[in-house]
């Protein structure tokens, strides 16, 4: 295994809209979940702005004269491990960018380190992390502030070409029970009424139950276990929706919500119909964008995680996180 050298100083990245383009925004972010989670570490000193890296934020048709709800994130989490690690590398895609369902005014990432930053094939802003000396544990956390567009049904976005969404993955095969299960909501026409009630449907079949699936947990597997988290909804639906022909991404967020349980990074399938992206979170039975936080997309959990690497050495970790999402009444 191969590990990047890096320094250990402190990073902070902080970005504030005011200093930004009116129609140009793309800033940075932390995150956790769990649904999704694994652990990470350090680069070099820095603090700047990726703007300019490359412009996705054409698809956006608004001035942001619509009703918005500020919300303000803050969210920590930190990797304990029995014993020394001895390297680390991490990527996150840990960077939410300004859409048509969301405004990001400012955020800051305080990690150990930043390291290398790209663009990835579906247009998420990821961050390589590298630690090579010893630890024992890992810290960071984030502070921001969004405005979500209050009141959308769907979102609309070309970045990527909607049927890059229709291939299938380990994570998202679908079986023969899966299929008749899915079959009487997929007769055309196919509309949003009708996935509202699969999603319904599939929430009832597979209850939500943290601890009894793992993020490599495939969709026919917790189909037939019909116990899982958000994550094993999203992959079940993706797969059930590609299966019958239509596009359909994996989403990975954060969700403003009173339930506790949900108080961490969170994941949902988003759906295309008519040339528009609708939002499909089976896990808090939620059909449209005004309450989620949009972080990463991709096919499944690996191309959309929040965070995910490896380490030599450290033995088994414990994790501990603080996740709030809150309005700026609260």
């Amino acid at each position: 295994m191969s590990i990047f050298a890096s320094t250990t100083q402190s990073a902070r990245i902080s970005v504030n809209s005011q200093s930004l383009p009116h129609r140009c925004l793309i800033i940075l972010l932390g995150t956790h979940s769990n649904c999704l989670h694994k652990p990470w570490s350090l680069p070099k000193t820095t603090s700047h702005s990726p703007i300019g890296s490359r412009n996705f934020i054409t698809y956006l048709t608004s001035d942001y004269n619509q009703t918005t709800m500020n919300l303000f994130i803050h969210h920590e989490t930190q990797y304990t491990y029995e014993s020394t690690a001895q390297h680390s590398i991490q990527l996150l895609r840990l960077t939410p960018q300004t859409t048509a369902g969301q405004i990001i005014n400012k955020w800051q990432l305080s990690v150990p380190n930043i390291g290398n930053e790209f663009f990835d094939g579906y247009g998420n802003f990821c961050t390589i992390i590298n630690v090579h000396e010893p630890h024992q544990t890992l810290r960071f956390s984030v502070d921001g502030e969004v405005d979500l567009i209050y009141g959308l049904t769907h979102i609309k976005d070309e970045r990527n070409p909607a049927g890059l969404f229709l291939k299938q993955t380990p994570l998202t095969r679908c079986s023969d029970a899966m299929l008749a299960f899915a079959s009487p909501y997929f007769s055309h026409p196919i509309t949003q009424h009708r996935l509202i009630d699969f999603s319904h449907a599939l929430l009832d079949h597979v209850v939500y139950a943290p601890g009894e699936t793992h993020v490599m947990t495939t969709a026919d597997e917790a189909f037939d276990l019909q116990r899982g988290v958000c994550q094993d909804h999203t992959h079940i639906f993706l797969a059930c929706a590609r299966h019958f022909q239509l596009p359909a991404r994996y989403v990975s967020g954060y969700l403003f919500t009173d339930d506790i349980d949900h108080a961490a990074t969170h994941a949902w399938a988003e759906v295309y119909l008519n040339g528009d992206w609708y939002v499909f979170d089976t896990s808090n039975r939620l059909f449209t964008p005004s309450q989620h936080i949009q972080l990463a997309i991709g096919l499944d959990y690996n191309d959309g995680a929040p965070i995910r690497g490896v380490r030599v050495g450290g033995g088994q970790e414990k994790m501990n996180y603080a996740v709030s999402v809150m309005n700026e009444q609260q």
